[in-house]
């Protein structure tokens, strides 16, 4: 019996250790390829959720401040050259609505130029603003309005609209009432909200008791008489700040950031969308070509005479991929930007951080509607 087990043993077929050691290597082999199929499909699926991401930012961004230029300017009926805004809050971050309704400065390290705008001392922390990118501080009236209802019996009288707070105005809020003849910056004090009227008080005296109809003057948009309408008052700040925020790296992220009024620390500027690296910005002025553009620093930049406005912003990726970018040449808003440090890069001009990240450029143009010289 045992004799027979031997036998049968003896004749039975398996694997030599060197099949084995050959199968286990083709093995690993195979999964080897696998893993590096793999690797590469999920790095490809990573690069392209952060392109996706990276465009969808840059829409917004671009989107935001669109929305924001073609609104420089705005007085309601009224217009800086017929009427020019009489500023009477003193606490208003303008002395001159035609100078600030549009300021474009390029941020330096510890001032910009031209400088600050009025009122404004730049965030030291979180949305610090990046120097050598660019800001650009947009003021204007809401298209919301609320249209008065009675007739003022004096200056002091409340100013009584068809609103019921649709404009949230609040204490200390900026307002502009204004008709086709004049139009009034003011400091409100109080609001009274009621059904369907909002009765506001002003800080200061108004020039004159406001009607509700007023005689329409030449720049009215129809003959007669024409609304007397409030509006709240908007001053936004836009500018490419550091978030304070790294990716897996350690590279900084960077973000657009807004600052509305008031410029104080109870109201710090809002990240509205990262992964903004760089902004720049080019002004077409009256008088100029239509293919001209310059920048801040340029002899002969007015920003107060804009009649176009060229933007562009840089993004870049949140995380490293990678992609090397040492040589490419960024067109951004009419600037060629280069990688920093790169063989016959200009060292004073815009540049970008050369740190395998991907970036792309995105540039747009507004024209600016509300132009006091096309009046």
């Amino acid at each position: 019996m045992h004799d027979f087990i031997k036998r049968e043993y003896r004749g039975a077929n398996g694997f030599t250790l060197v099949e084995v050691l050959i199968s286990m290597t083709l093995g690993l082999f195979l999964l080897a390829m696998l893993l590096s199929v793999f690797s590469a499909n999920i790095k490809s699926y990573e690069l392209s959720r952060g392109v996706s991401y990276m465009q969808s930012n840059a829409r917004f961004a671009i989107d935001k401040l669109q929305r924001s230029l073609r609104m420089a300017g705005y007085q309601g009926c009224s217009n800086q050259a017929t009427a020019p805004v009489e500023i009477l809050s003193t606490n208003a971050p303008t002395d001159s609505y035609r100078s600030t309704r549009l300021f474009v400065a390029t941020v330096g390290p510890s001032n910009w130029i031209p400088s600050f705008p009025h009122g404004y001392t730049p965030s030291t922390g979180v949305g610090a603003p990046v120097p050598g990118s660019e800001a650009i501080l947009i003021q204007y009236a809401s298209s919301e309005r609320g249209a008065l209802t009675s007739d003022m019996a004096t200056t002091t009288s409340p100013i009584v609209i068809s609103d019921s707070n649709q404009l949230e105005l609040e204490d200390t809020d900026l307002a502009l009432i204004s008709n086709c003849s004049s139009a009034t910056l003011f400091t409100v004090d109080s609001v009274t909200n009621s059904s369907d009227t909002t009765s506001i008080r002003s800080v200061e005296r108004l020039p004159f008791a406001f009607t509700v109809r007023a005689q329409a003057d030449e720049s009215a948009p129809a003959s007669g008489t024409v609304e007397t309408t409030v509006h709240r008052f908007h001053s936004e700040i836009y500018f490419v700040g550091d978030t304070g925020r790294t990716n897996r790296s350690g590279d900084a992220t960077r973000a657009l950031y807004v600052q509305t009024w008031p410029y104080d620390n109870s109201n710090p500027p809002v990240e509205l969308v990262e992964g903004v690296d760089q902004m720049q910005i080019t002004v077409s002025m009256t008088g100029m070509n239509s293919s001209q553009f310059l920048s801040p620093g340029d002899a002969g930049f007015d920003s107060r005479e804009s009649q176009s406005v060229r933007f562009g912003i840089l993004m870049a990726s949140i995380e490293r991929y990678g992609e090397s970018d040492q040589d490419k040449t960024f067109r951004v808003g009419g600037i060629d930007m280069r990688a920093e440090g790169s063989v016959g890069a200009d060292p004073d001009a815009p540049s970008y951080l050369s740190d395998g990240r991907i970036r792309r450029a995105y540039s747009t143009l507004v024209k600016i509607r509300n132009n006091f010289n096309d009046r």
